[in-house]
């Protein structure tokens, strides 16, 4: 059977089960208003459009958004992909309701048949007032299928207004890396600038319990700093994974507390020692750390991040026996950088 037929068919049973379950004695409308309300999918007609259709069977209904003594709801749902459920319910001054189901396969089907059967409730001498041999409902019917937009053909199918929308649902994982700006406090004679780059993995984002892991590599040096004997140097290459259980705030601005741990290489040097008198190291720490994101697109985000914690091994530096500098028991560091992540 062509659609066109399919169509037909709905329309007619569709109308026919309307006129039998009409009271017999019901009387034609004399103008009174209704109120209205359309349920339906994006894209899938309208409250002006359904009004039209009416107005255009039965100029005695009156169709208002506003209260009413008598109301009508319209509702068009998506029970399965191309099957579509409408239904027409009429509440009447005196509190009695009717109610009228049927299935279609476009919405167009279910807007016209549904237009129809909402006619015939308000008004049942609307469609018998027409001349029986005017040719017009049939070509309507056939004639509107094609001018209508394609997004009223296929858009209700996947657009649902219950579910939240797809792009919402975010990816179980996140990859993304990183730039910055990095400064160590107290792991030198005097502060020590440099750079950082970062690579991390997020697991479910978006949720409260979103595991965040990141390995960053941080390099940053002091020189010349003078001391009494000679000028000293110090340079950090330092490792750093930073492990973050919860995610808290919005989207656009999340905080992270983690926990973190570093090792890799100090190389200390100074202009009073002989050739050959710099000095490398294992230099680490341990501790606590925040990390704080500020989302500026899908894409990118702007980074800070606070370290604090204790610093091994713990070294003395001095020229000649002349002691300058002790490792201390704590140390700190800062980031600010640009990360970039997908999907």
């Amino acid at each position: 059977m062509k659609r066109s037929q399919r169509h037909r068919a709905a329309v007619a049973l569709a109308v026919a089960g309307a006129l039998f379950a009409v009271p017999t004695r019901a009387q034609a409308p004399s103008g009174e208003p209704t109120h209205f309300e359309l349920r339906a999918p994006a894209g899938c007609s309208s409250v002006e459009d359904f009004s039209a259709r009416v107005r255009k069977r039965s100029a005695r209904i009156v169709l208002v958004p506003g209260p009413a003594r008598r109301s009508l709801v319209v509702e068009i749902q998506e029970q399965l992909p191309g099957v579509l459920r409408g239904s027409v319910r009429v509440v009447e001054p005196g509190g009695g309701a009717r109610s009228r189901q049927l299935r279609a396969s476009t919405c167009a089907e279910a807007v016209d048949a549904l237009s129809l059967i909402a006619t015939v409730t308000l008004d049942p001498d609307a469609l018998l007032a027409e001349p029986e041999g005017e040719p017009e409902p049939e070509p309507e019917l056939t004639a509107k299928p094609p001018p209508r937009p394609a997004e009223l053909q296929h858009r209700p199918r996947g657009v649902q207004p219950q579910p939240p929308p797809p792009r919402e649902s975010v990816a179980a994982y996140r990859f993304s890396v990183g730039l910055g700006a990095a400064l160590l406090f107290n792991q030198a004679p005097e502060l020590a600038p440099g750079a950082s780059a970062a690579l991390a993995l997020e697991l479910w984002p978006g949720a409260v319990l979103a595991p965040f892991v990141r390995l960053s590599l941080v390099h940053a040096q002091r020189r010349g700093i003078a001391e009494p004997g000679g000028s000293a140097s110090f340079a950090f290459t330092l490792p750093t994974l930073d492990v973050c259980p919860v995610r808290l705030g919005p989207r656009e601005l999340g905080i992270r507390p983690c926990a973190y741990g570093s090792v890799g290489m100090l190389e200390a040097w100074g202009s009073a020692s002989g050739a050959g008198e710099s000095r490398a190291r294992l230099s680490g720490s341990g501790g606590g750390s925040l990390w704080v994101g500020l989302r500026v697109s899908e894409a990118f985000e702007i980074v800070a991040d606070g370290r604090v914690g204790a610093l091994f091994p713990r070294d003395r530096f001095g020229f000649d026996n002349r002691g300058f500098f002790t490792t201390p028991r704590l140390g700190f560091s800062a980031g600010l950088g640009l990360a970039g992540g997908f999907p």
